[in-house]
């Protein structure tokens, strides 16, 4: 009877000297291959310092994981075909989808066509016309300028990224009050004079506050079949007027016979920190 409970004592031990055995070797192959950064997923693999790591796969070289946490046992990032990260404290694991497998439907083509097509234009945006617009505007609602550039302006885009409402489309965003009931008379050789009302809600409202004109052009582009697309986006020339003088002058240059021009107009603080939202107008030139 004593030989039995002794086996069966070191029988236990064993067991968990060689568990203890295997968490460490997990752990040191983890540690090892610490590298890339990981993606959040949403099954948990254990919490409170100790994490499942059942049918875990092959560990390679090549997709590795970043060490979050290694005395708690908590990774992210990428090992072989599974994905490891940590949430509120506790570590996660799932399985790599197989790409092979995924086919998108036609709506999320279009969709990802769509946000390609926004997230294009606002970097052209940035770097042809104001870097400082769409940032200012954000951060003051605690967002990024891509994000809220993107969230004004993506339902003027269809699924072939192509911009179909340009009336809809707003060239600037801000704090300052906007212009009241413009009215824009062309001049002739691509000049033009707008005037607007005087505005009542002068606490974001300066009568130094510059008028300016953006200008955003659609023509046709050979894409294999006739197609209306984006050309471009600029600040319109001879720019002239103030808030405070009811009037301004603007130029505008045209380009061919087949685009459409828009201009947008908005006013811009005297020290260029601060702008309005636009108001959209269509150009005959």
């Amino acid at each position: 009877g004593d030989q039995v409970l002794i086996i069966s004592w070191l029988s236990l031990g064993y067991c968990l000297v060689f568990q203890a055995r295997i968490r460490c070797c997990q752990r040191f192959f983890l540690t090892l291959y610490a590298g890339e950064d990981g993606v959040e997923t949403e099954r948990s693999a254990g919490g409170d310092g100790e994490e499942r790591l059942t049918n875990c796969g092959t560990f390679k070289k090549e997709k590795a994981m970043k060490v979050k946490d290694s005395s708690r046992g908590l990774y992210s990032g990428k090992v072989g075909g599974w994905i490891y990260y940590v949430r509120d404290g506790r570590g996660y694991v799932r399985s790599l989808p197989d790409p092979k497998k995924y086919e998108p439907s036609e709506k999320q083509r279009a969709t990802n066509e769509r946000f390609r097509a926004v997230q294009g234009f606002y970097k052209f945006f940035r770097e042809k016309v104001s870097p400082d617009i769409w940032s200012v505007a954000a951060k003051a609602e605690g967002k990024m300028g891509s994000n809220l550039f993107f969230s004004r302006n993506c339902r003027c885009f269809d699924g072939r990224g192509t911009l179909v409402d340009a009336g809809a489309f707003q060239f600037s965003e801000g704090s300052l009050a906007p212009l009241t009931l413009p009215e824009v008379e062309p001049l002739g050789g691509g000049r033009f004079r707008v005037r607007w009302q005087p505005c009542e809600e002068m606490t974001t409202a300066a009568a130094t506050d510059r008028l300016r004109v953006g200008v955003v052009r659609i023509g046709l582009v050979d894409r294999g079949e006739q197609d209306w697309q984006l050309r471009g986006a600029y600040w319109a020339e001879e720019e002239r007027g103030a808030r405070g003088d009811g009037e301004g002058e603007f130029l505008v240059e045209k380009w061919d016979e087949v685009a459409e021009t828009h201009a947008y107009l908005l006013f811009e603080r005297a020290d260029g920190l601060a702008w309005s939202p636009s108001r959209h107008v269509a150009l005959e030139l």
